[in-house]
């Protein structure tokens, strides 16, 4: 039985919740692009946005930055913030 999006999309960020972060990690990888953006929600939303600030990979940062720039629904306004107060220093 194959999952629907939104289950999937469950799944993942069940995955992105517990694995230890490892930007080498083909699985920790694929769960990243994989995560449908439009069915996050708030809580989710701030675990990207952790994975964000702790990645040095420059390529996943855009995709994430991509991903939640979709997320009209969300106020992500502090992420912003944060993201243009990094970028400053």
């Amino acid at each position: 039985m194959s999952l629907n999006n939104q289950e999937l999309h469950k799944e993942l960020i069940k995955y992105l919740t517990t694995a230890p972060i490892r930007e080498n990690d083909p699985r920790f990888m694929s769960a990243l692009d994989d995560v449908v953006y439009e069915f996050l929600t708030k809580e989710e939303a701030d675990l990207i946005e952790i994975l964000y600030f702790k990645s040095r990979n420059a390529a996943w940062r855009s995709k994430i930055l991509r991903g939640l720039i979709q997320c009209k629904e969300l106020e992500l306004k502090d992420f912003f913030r944060k993201l243009i107060k990094k970028n400053d220093t």
